[in-house]
């Protein structure tokens, strides 16, 4: 999700409960915009931005504040309705 919220132009942190597997998480995010530019769907110019735009923590009280988006699904749906990304209609 991480990788689309930063398609999308949103900064967002991920959360990990250690920096190992935050970069595992980060490798498997640059792998895929690799082969998104592979495909011919993404220029390779974009990937640096996206990448920029994705921080990471292991520590979840300190990013919390100012998060942009709460667990639950009924919010991810009202985000995802702000970033055009749901059609209006769609219920939350």
């Amino acid at each position: 999700m991480a990788e689309i919220f930063a398609k999308g132009r949103w900064h967002v942190c991920l959360i990990g409960r250690s920096q190992d597997s935050l970069a595992k998480a980060t490798d498997r995010i640059r792998s895929s915009l690799d082969e998104f530019v592979e495909a011919g769907v993404l220029l390779a110019s974009a990937g640096p931005p996206v990448m920029s735009r994705i921080s990471t923590s292991i520590a979840l009280e300190q990013q919390a504040p100012n998060a942009d988006l709460a667990r639950g699904q009924a919010n991810l749906k009202k985000l995802l309705k702000a970033s055009l990304l749901l059609p209006e209609d769609e219920e939350t």
